[in-house]
């Protein structure tokens, strides 16, 4: 009994290349961010591991609008908004330097 029989739609893959794409970027990410807010705060690790702290309770705080907003517009616009989003996200590690206060707003994107 054969599960696949070679024919793959050309949404599916491309979905699927994109979130292979998205996995790898958020591996480099989870890398080097660390780093990069180590250098940018001074060296001060008790900041670093704020911003996660701050980061991954926002998450699980905002998890269940997100899902809720997911059913509601649907997932199209959802991904559109995700890369509105990640745009915000490296848009705030720019500007790091001049303004400090975007930090709080880099755990929130």
């Amino acid at each position: 009994m054969r599960y696949f029989n070679g024919n793959l739609s050309q949404g599916f893959v491309a979905l699927f290349s994109g979130r292979m794409i998205q996995f790898a970027a958020g591996g480099l990410i989870g890398l080097f961010l660390p780093i990069f807010l180590l250098t940018k705060l001074n060296y001060r690790v008790e900041f670093v591991f704020l911003y996660f702290i701050i980061g991954h309770v926002i998450y699980l705080l905002i998890l269940p609008i997100g899902a809720q907003l997911l059913n509601k517009i649907g997932l199209r616009r959802s991904l559109r908004l995700s890369v509105i989003m990640d745009g915000a996200f490296y848009t705030c590690l720019f500007f790091l330097d001049k303004n400090p206060q975007l930090f709080l707003i880099l755990s929130v994107v």
